[in-house]
């Protein structure tokens, strides 16, 4: 819901009039509304309590106080999460920050967001965006320094296939100089990161597997429209074969509780 009503904030600044966001802002966060009064509802009837809801929340132990330093449920996770920061959540702020000072007049037809052709394409991809930084954000100012199911908020969510679709379906057939640009920034960035968190020991270790194949993955999407197909059909089986492996070795983990004895 706070990325629907950003996302209309934004496009107030940027198109909208006051009253069409004042009816988007209605219709579209009843479904929330909605929802949260019925989850309320649900836990009275197994509870009798109208409080059941706001009472559980005591356990999640999600507050601003004392930052305990970078760590995470697990080491596997921890590696997932670091992606998502440098690779997902920080370029979805930095483009957001980019799009709100660039001027409208500015804005060329070629641009990604066009805001004088603007389509539910470009309103899925700014939700996606606004989601980003708000699961982000919420971890970094309530966990305490715990980056743990970051991964799970971002990666897993359906919102990240529909970016990551929505910006290849735009990138296919342009240069690629500035999308690996940024990649070698973001790239950077996370290493500095990692070489200055104690969590996690050694790096090269086959908990970080799932980090290394989203880079690996990253650079094939890059540069996929510029390789031959026996190529581009040998690394996407390579590709698929090192994910199903680290996948299985995640769901054997899940299956034998191991992180619970770690």
């Amino acid at each position: 819901m706070f990325a629907i009503i950003a996302t209309e904030l934004f496009m107030l600044i940027k198109k909208q009039t006051l009253k069409q966001f004042a009816k988007n802002i209605f219709v579209r966060t009843i479904p929330f509304v909605a929802g949260y009064f019925m989850a309320i509802f649900i836990q009275y009837m197994y509870s009798s309590s109208w409080t059941t809801l706001f009472d559980a929340q005591r356990y999640w132990e999600n507050d601003a106080e004392h930052f305990h330093g970078v760590t995470d449920w697990s080491v596997e996770g921890f590696g997932l999460s670091s992606f998502a920061i440098f690779f997902i959540c920080i370029p979805s702020l930095i483009f957001i920050i980019f799009l709100l000072l660039k001027r409208k007049s500015a804005v060329s037809h070629n641009s990604f967001i066009d805001f004088e052709n603007y389509t539910k394409e470009h309103y899925l991809f700014l939700i996606s965006l606004f989601y980003f930084i708000s699961i982000f954000l919420f971890t970094l100012l309530t966990r305490k320094g715990n980056l743990h199911s970051l991964f799970r908020y971002t990666l897993s969510s359906p919102l990240f296939y529909t970016a990551i679709l929505i910006f290849l379906n735009h990138t296919f057939n342009k240069k690629i100089t500035l999308s690996f640009f940024c990649f070698v920034i973001c790239a950077v960035f996370l290493k500095i990161f990692l070489s200055s968190v104690e969590y996690g020991g050694d790096r090269i270790v086959f908990s970080f597997a799932g980090l290394y194949l989203f880079i690996l993955t990253f650079i094939f999407m890059m540069f996929r429209n510029k390789l031959k197909k026996p190529v581009l059909i040998a690394l996407l089986i390579l590709i698929t074969f090192l994910n199903v492996i680290w996948n299985t070795y995640l769901l054997n983990s899940f299956l034998s509780n191991a992180w619970i004895f770690v």
